[in-house]
């Protein structure tokens, strides 16, 4: 692997020196890339209007309001009181990487297709307040986590945006450790006496998806992405140390973070 190959990896990737063996041209995105903003449509300042309904019956704006608010109210009870972000914020905080709510967590109108996610660009956890359904506590804690653990692979090794491995290692992390139980898997593929390759198999899926979402590539670009860096990143637990699939789970990895050095 040349210098330049070599600096293309987070650095906590790097043990598995068989990771990245194919030219990094085979990842780097195309020239008509927007990453994902399209879903995001507030970024950056930008206005969405009322649907005409909205606006006929005279409620858009105050709905809109009253969204926004409930789902800031949810992100800061989850802050306060949830085990999974709580420890995630206190991973983030001793490799020096504090999360401020203020700066860091913005609740915006996004596309039907998403309910939160991450931009690396500005370091913002996004909770979408129009999809995320009834406003669900649970919804919130799950989307702050699945973007706070790509916030804390953000910062804690060289992390590359414009590189789909490393995409792809941070998606196939958080859907190994918040999305994907094991539960799921079997309903989702009937395999009741397969469930451990169910689960692998929900986690390449989901990582898949993710990477089609917010890169213009096709779904065999995704999954050779996905399939490239599986092995090392979905056996990747930092900072839980556990899979984290119910809020039980989450305050057993927060009862244990001192001894991995989180306060």
């Amino acid at each position: 692997m040349s210098d330049k190959q070599e600096s293309d990896v987070p650095s906590d990737t790097r043990k598995s020196q068989d990771l990245y063996t194919n030219s990094a041209k085979d990842f780097r995105p195309n020239k008509f890339e927007d990453f994902g903003y399209f879903f995001y449509p507030q970024r950056f300042g930008n206005i969405v209007q009322p649907k005409w309904y909205e606006k006929f019956f005279s409620y858009g704006k105050s709905r809109e309001l009253l969204n926004k608010s409930l789902c800031e109210q949810n992100v800061e009870n989850c802050i306060e009181k949830h085990p999974g972000v709580k420890l995630l914020l206190s991973a983030m905080k001793s490799i020096g990487c504090e999360a401020n709510i203020l700066r860091h967590f913005s609740c915006e109108y996004c596309d039907k297709a998403v309910k939160g996610g991450f931009d690396p660009s500005t370091n913002q956890s996004i909770l979408c307040y129009n999809t995320i359904e009834n406003h669900s506590k649970d919804e919130v804690a799950k989307e702050l986590m699945s973007s706070l653990l790509q916030s804390y692979d953000y910062c804690r090794a060289e992390y590359n945006m414009f590189d789909l491995r490393h995409l792809a290692c941070t998606q196939v992390r958080a859907a190994n450790l918040t999305s994907c139980s094991v539960m799921d898997a079997i309903a989702n593929d009937s395999a009741l006496f397969h469930f451990k390759e169910a689960q692998k198999e929900c986690v390449r899926r989901k990582a898949a998806l993710s990477l089609q979402m917010v890169r213009n590539i096709t779904e065999a670009e995704a999954y050779k992405a996905v399939d490239h860096v599986f092995d090392r990143c979905y056996n990747d637990t930092e900072p839980f140390g556990r899979r984290v699939l119910n809020e039980n789970d989450c305050e057993r990895a927060y009862r244990d973070r001192k001894r991995f050095g989180f306060n």
